[in-house]
C-alpha cells in the first residue's frame, strides 16, 4: 500500500502536460511609435550599433504584421547608416540552447526604385542583406542571413547558414504594401560535447541542419537582427528593409522533469 500511495504523486507529474515557459518573445505590441517615422531603438532593452535614427522603426496595421498589430522594420527605408556598412540591433537575453528552440516571422521589403512620395527624393534600388544571429559569451554562434543573389529582376533571395549559401527555390522579397512573410523555426539537441540545429523556413519547404561543435552547454546572451550593405559605402545602402513580427526563444520544457520523475519512481520500487 506504501508503494501505491508514493507512486501517485510520481505518476501524476508523468501525465502532467509539457509546458514551454518563453525566455525572451515579443509581438511589438508595446512598442511605441515615435514620431512620423516610428524609431523603435532602444525599446524593450533593444539597442542598435549605430547611431543613425530610424533604422529601426515599428509599423502598424493588418498589412505589415503576422498576426499582431505592430511590427517592426529594419534597413534603409528612412535613413542609411551613419559609418557602417554593417549594422546590427540586438537584445540581451540569457537561456541554454540545448532542447529550446527559436522562431520569428519575417520579410524583406523591396528597395523603391521611383522618387520618395515623403521626401521628394530619390530612392536607392541596392539589395542588401538581412538576417538573425545567436550570440554566446564568445561571440556569434550562428547566422541565419536572407541575401541578394544577383538574378535579374532583384526579388530573389538566398539563405544562407553561417556563411554556406543553402540550395533553396522560391524565396524573394516583396513590396511594401503587400509583405510576403516567412516563418524561420530552429530547434537545438544536445549530441555529445556539440549542440545540433534544425531549420525549416517557408513552411518547411526549405530545410536546414548543422552542428556546433562544443556548444552542447552554451548559454546564449544574445539575439541579433543583422543588416549588410552591399557595398563599401553606406551611404548607398537600398531603401530595402527586414520587417520583423513574433520572435519567441523558449525555455527546455518540463520534459526533463518527467523523466526525473520516472527515475525516482524506479529507484523507489527497487528498494
Amino acid at each position: 500500500m506504501k508503494k501505491i500511495l508514493y507512486a501517485l504523486p510520481m505518476l501524476s507529474l508523468m501525465f502532467t502536460p509539457v509546458v514551454t515557459q518563453a525566455a525572451y518573445t515579443t509581438n511589438f505590441e508595446n512598442a511605441v511609435p515615435g514620431g512620423t517615422q516610428g524609431n523603435f531603438a532602444p525599446q524593450d532593452g533593444w539597442t542598435i550599433s549605430d547611431p543613425q535614427e530610424f533604422l529601426s522603426f515599428v509599423q502598424t496595421g493588418s498589412a505589415y504584421t503576422a498576426g499582431s498589430g505592430q511590427s517592426v522594420g529594419f534597413g534603409g527605408f528612412f535613413a542609411v547608416p551613419a559609418s557602417q556598412t554593417s549594422v546590427s540591433l540586438s537584445r540581451t537575453i540569457n537561456e541554454t540552447l540545448r532542447y529550446s528552440a527559436f522562431s520569428v516571422d519575417f520579410a524583406i521589403i523591396n528597395s523603391f526604385v521611383d522618387a520618395d512620395p515623403l521626401f521628394d527624393g530619390p530612392w536607392y534600388p541596392g539589395d542588401d542583406t538581412f538576417g538573425f544571429s545567436l550570440s554566446d559569451s564568445s561571440g556569434e554562434i550562428l547566422t541565419i542571413d536572407v541575401a541578394p543573389t544577383g538574378a535579374a529582376g532583384g526579388n530573389f533571395r538566398k539563405l544562407v547558414v553561417l556563411g554556406v549559401d543553402v540550395p533553396v527555390n522560391g524565396l524573394t522579397a516583396s513590396d511594401f504594401n503587400t509583405p510576403a512573410w516567412y516563418t524561420l523555426g530552429m530547434t537545438f539537441a544536445a549530441n555529445g560535447a556539440d549542440l545540433d540545429y534544425f531549420g525549416t523556413l517557408a513552411n518547411g519547404s526549405i530545410t536546414f541542419n548543422g552542428t556546433l561543435a562544443g556548444k552542447a552547454n552554451t548559454v546564449v546572451t544574445g539575439l541579433a537582427m543583422n543588416f549588410d550593405i552591399a557595398g563599401a559605402d553606406p551611404s548607398l545602402a537600398g531603401s530595402n528593409y527586414l520587417l520583423v513580427d513574433n520572435i519567441s526563444i523558449p525555455e527546455p520544457t518540463s520534459l526533463m522533469s518527467v523523466l526525473l520523475a520516472v527515475g525516482l519512481l524506479g529507484a523507489r520500487r527497487r528498494r
